[in-house]
């Protein structure tokens, strides 16, 4: 059970004046400080002492908080948990990738190599690499227990924006200011194709979950939906009024989700293009959304609203909203068995959030 700082505090504080009391209670026989032996008084004030240094070390705080919050140099552009939970991983500006413990919030290794500012961020299906988008037009793949750069994928002539593993992680999708996204071998770091159709900056890639089909949102306001295999535009979603942060598929496929900065969150019917229902809560660009692992419940950044709010999507409404930053919120991540909540913001913080109770962890 967590306590407030203040409980730990005040509970301490009474059990010492307890303990205090019983020890030089009116009626016990050495009430009187006087009357009391010399090397009674003594130990009487090491008692009193250590209670009281007793009660100032007890107010550590809630569980998980750590004395130093988990943060960057610099914003903080993207955050991803690992596919067992036990970590997560944050992309900054500062040109580092930071590896963090979770819930215990520390830092566990720093990845450094890139050149420019770090964009996007995601670790591989089985946890054993991380992929990072770079404002140096290159991704790099990183082995995620050293953090030792393992390839660099180079073809983008713009800063590459998202990244993102196909589900079995035999390939990668990169998304690019160059207006275009990429395939990629994840084994080889091989160009396999390039998906050109959006007329502005590419801000988000998503694979379907059987991996044949990807999905890609732009700075144009539209949604493409392409076949991996042959490289083909199969469908455009165009309902939204200005650019479009974010995209993933929902777990049976059959739904497509965007976020965008008309503050309006987008579902969309995959066979048909249409848009099923718009979700309406922020008061700003939504900047970022990630899904529960049971499709049940949506996660999104609101930007300059400074929240994080967990969405019902059978009902499309708000259940929880998550409030503490104090800048701009840029990314989310739900972990993987729906404890946590993660996100990433303009304050080079991050935090971490009990879905629950809706508690700030750190």
């Amino acid at each position: 059970m967590m306590v407030t700082e203040r409980q730990s505090g005040l509970n301490s504080a009474a059990a010492s004046d307890r303990i205090i009391k019983t020890v030089i209670h009116p009626f016990h026989p050495v009430h009187s400080y006087f009357g009391i032996m010399p090397h009674m008084r003594r130990a009487l004030m090491q008692v009193m002492l250590l209670l009281f240094l007793s009660s100032l070390f007890s107010c550590a705080g809630p569980e998980y908080r750590t004395s130093t919050p988990p943060a960057h140099d610099d914003i903080v552009t993207s955050v991803a948990f690992a596919p067992d939970g036990r970590s997560a991983i944050s992309g900054s500006w500062d040109r580092t990738i930071k590896r963090w413990s979770v819930p215990g919030g520390k830092e566990v290794i720093t990845f450094k190599g890139h050149a420019d500012k770090v964009t996007s961020v995601a670790f591989s299906p089985d946890g054993s690499y991380m992929l990072s988008g770079n404002m140096d037009k290159t991704a790099v793949i990183w082995d995620a227990a050293s953090g030792r750069p393992l390839i660099t994928l180079r073809g983008h002539s713009a800063a590459v924006t998202a990244v993102a593993f196909s589900p079995d992680g035999k390939n990668i999708a990169t998304g690019s200011a160059d207006k275009t996204a990429k395939l990629w071998g994840a084994e080889s770091g091989t160009e396999i194709r390039s998906f050109a159709g959006h007329t502005d900056v590419v801000t988000s890639v998503a694979f379907s979950p059987d991996g044949k089909y990807l999905l890609t949102g732009s700075s144009d306001t539209t949604i493409l939906l392409w076949d991996v295999a042959g490289g083909k535009e199969l469908k455009k979603f165009d309902n939204h009024f200005s650019v479009v942060s974010a995209v993933l598929f929902s777990k049976d496929g059959k739904r497509a989700i965007s976020g965008s900065w008309d503050h309006s969150i987008g579902i969309w019917d995959i066979s048909s293009g249409a848009l099923l229902k718009r979700l309406i809560g922020h008061e700003d660009w939504v900047t970022s959304l990630a899904m529960s692992a049971d499709g049940r419940y949506l996660l999104s950044a609101g930007g300059k609203d400074l929240t994080v709010r967990l969405w019902d999507l059978s009902k499309g409404e708000v259940v929880r909203t998550f409030t503490g930053h104090s800048n701009y919120v840029t990314s989310v991540a739900i972990s993987p068995d729906g404890r946590f909540a993660l996100s990433g913001s303009w304050d080079n913080m991050l935090k971490l959030w009990d879905i629950e109770s809706g508690k700030e962890l750190w």
